[in-house]
């Protein structure tokens, strides 16, 4: 992970969802950048934005590198990509999930994309829920017992 001035702070989006991703994105810039309705082939790669919030530099890289059909090549290289796209490196990923919908796969998949971008990554890692039920002890239960366990 890079270090560096806080005033240029760098985001991963990652997630299985582009829309949700896209979301998430918009919201941390403040204005509408990310395409919520991209067409699929346009979601294997990953995009940069650049905003600013409260006098602090902002990139954002929205990943789709989540994503259930993309093979073990697509994703290394999506990666590689991404890594680029935030030189010298990012701050901190943001793991854009869906309480009713994280599977075992979705687990395995998230671990494996977090130690391809360094063993590190997950100390970095930040846990985003976009579902719209309530917020109950329930969900930070099933978050610790579906995420913490990747460590």
């Amino acid at each position: 992970m890079a270090s560096g001035s806080v005033s240029d702070l760098r985001i991963v989006l990652l997630g299985n969802n582009g829309s949700e991703n896209s979301r998430v994105g918009n919201i941390t810039v403040g204005t509408e950048v990310f395409n919520r309705e991209a067409p699929y082939y346009l979601q294997q790669h990953s995009m940069k934005i650049r905003g600013e919030v409260e006098g602090r530099h902002i990139t954002v890289i929205n990943t789709h590198l989540l994503q259930p059909n993309l093979l073990h090549q697509q994703i290394t290289q999506g990666v590689r990509e991404c890594v680029s796209l935030s030189a010298p490196g990012p701050h901190v990923f943001v793991l854009v999930l869906q309480y009713n919908n994280f599977s075992e796969n979705d687990r395995h998949r998230v671990k494996y994309v977090l130690n391809l971008f360094s063993k590190q990554a997950m100390k970095h890692t930040i846990v985003l829920t976009t579902d719209e039920e309530p917020r109950t002890s329930k969900l930070a239960s099933v978050i610790w017992n579906n995420i913490v366990c990747l460590i």
